[in-house]
């Protein structure tokens, strides 16, 4: 995993700053997408349970 981490952050310090900034977009993006869904189910789950 590390050997693969480091090649995937060289090649990111390699593109062009455009780039790595819609990959950073991308990836808070999914970040929040995923907060987001483990919020709606929390919330079916507690609705399930009434």
């Amino acid at each position: 995993m590390q050997a693969t981490l480091e090649t995937l952050t060289t090649e990111l310090i390699r593109l062009p700053k455009r780039e790595r900034l819609e990959i950073v977009r991308f990836l808070l993006f999914l970040d929040n997408r995923s907060q987001d869904t483990h919020q709606i189910d929390l919330a079916w789950e507690t609705e399930n349970q009434r």
